[in-house]
């Protein structure tokens, strides 16, 4: 494997880490009051998540 897709797949899964974290977070929010805190975390794991994959699948082109 070469170094840059070594560096794809470690910033992937830097990434993922942080999305799990923040659902995470915005799970522990689904309460009435923070409910809209709680889908602000969502949006942006999802930003991330996609942000992952992009590298993911960039990864997987230098590889094959």
């Amino acid at each position: 494997m070469g170094l840059l897709t070594e560096h794809l797949l470690d910033l992937a899964d830097l990434l993922l880490d942080v999305t799990f974290e923040l659902i995470g977070i915005a799970l522990g929010f689904q309460s009435g009051v923070s409910e809209r805190l709680a889908g602000d975390f969502l949006d942006l794991a999802r930003e991330i998540l996609r942000g992952a994959l992009d590298f993911i699948m960039g990864a997987r082109f230098h590889v094959g």
